[in-house]
């Protein structure tokens, strides 16, 4: 006869077992459209100051310490971060998952980054769409977004009163 001992060690070792079985099967697969978005999202969050060692150092500075400065990215590692980002992102685009759209202004292209520093992400979608300045057009802001919600960007030029070229 077994003991409770046995048994419960049994059971918290096919616990452990069934857990990394499933670790395994539910990693996306390398190239897929979940994996580009997995690896865009942490390079992006890590760039922008949006990862946990972002908000530990923020938490210290309001308690006035600096031992955490340590965990911000360098400027190397940025550079380095927001390349990985944008592979990333043109896999995406080359997979179907973004798209990528020039919208032109009649007044101009508005201060992309004024833009982007008033986005607060709270969806995947909002974390997956980019803005920036359109290499084809002055008057033209470049975007890419989730091909499953096609007016987002709409949403946020018109949030500020910006009209689009024929509007």
């Amino acid at each position: 006869m077994y003991s409770v001992g046995k048994r419960l060690l049994i059971a918290v070792i096919a616990i452990a077992a069934i857990t990394v079985a499933v670790l395994i099967v539910s990693e996306p697969k390398e190239g897929s459209v979940e994996w580009h978005k997995g690896k865009y999202l942490v390079a992006w969050k890590r760039a922008n100051g949006e990862d946990w060692r972002c908000r530990v150092v923020a938490f210290a500075r309001k308690r006035n310490l600096r031992a955490a400065d340590f965990l911000l990215p360098s400027f190397a590692e940025i550079t380095s971060l927001d390349e990985e980002a944008s592979l990333h992102r043109d896999a995406l685009v080359r997979l179907g998952y973004l798209v990528e759209k020039d919208i032109a202004f009649s007044i101009g292209a508005p201060d992309v980054l004024g833009i982007v520093d008033t986005i607060q992400p709270r969806t995947e979608d909002e974390w997956l769409t980019y803005f920036t300045r359109s290499p084809l057009d002055t008057n033209a802001v470049r975007v890419f977004a989730p091909r499953a919600n096609p007016k987002v960007w709409e949403k946020y030029f018109q949030k500020r009163g910006l009209r689009r070229v024929g509007q």
